[in-house]
């Protein structure tokens, strides 16, 4: 578990916890396996965890900042340079994997497969706002991605020994989409 925190965030939204577990299960280890020489790995495992992001927005998004330079009729000033907003927090990653490894003649062929769903919630984005504020944007946390995806490997040991030559191809499958926008859109 993770308490993560960014001076970036105002008081109330600086800290986020981020909670993470796997496990792993080596069925080749198991009595029932024993026998069978083929199978050198045969492992099943899942995962499952959150994770923030920050670096999406400048420092100090979270705070009105007033500027110098500002003229009116030709005399210096101060004036709103940022509008901040008071409501900013984490944006978070919510990650489901689950796995299978598979090893045969001595790990000489090999094989994985992955399947993971990501949804990330509260993104930072930079809004725009109407020209007739006097402001382009203002960072707020707005919307959602979901993603899933499959990954297979495939490896072999063509030859061991004073030459070696290895080999693998990957194979992945990914689909991301942005579910939610500002006001639900």
């Amino acid at each position: 578990i993770r308490r993560d925190g960014s001076s970036k965030f105002p008081e109330k939204g600086r800290y986020g916890i981020f909670p993470a577990v796997s496990s792993g299960w080596n069925v080749h280890n198991e009595e029932f396996l024993r026998g069978i020489t083929t199978i050198s790995l045969l492992k099943i495992r899942g995962s499952y965890g959150a994770t923030g992001n920050q670096e999406g927005i400048l420092n100090f998004a979270s705070r009105r900042l007033f500027g110098t330079g500002f003229n009116y009729f030709d005399q210096p000033g101060f004036a709103l340079a940022q509008i901040g907003n008071q409501d900013l927090k984490w944006e978070t990653t919510k990650q489901f994997d689950i796995g299978l490894d598979l090893g045969l003649f001595n790990d000489r062929l090999r094989f994985s497969a992955d399947h993971y769903r990501k949804n990330t919630s509260d993104l930072l984005i930079n809004r725009p706002l109407p020209r007739t504020s006097g402001f382009l944007t203002v960072t707020q946390n707005i919307g959602s991605i979901e993603a899933w995806g499959w990954d297979f490997l495939l490896g072999a040991d063509v030859f061991r020994g004073k030459f070696q030559w290895t080999t693998s191809l990957n194979v992945n499958l990914y689909d991301n989409k942005v579910t939610a926008l500002l006001n639900d859109q």
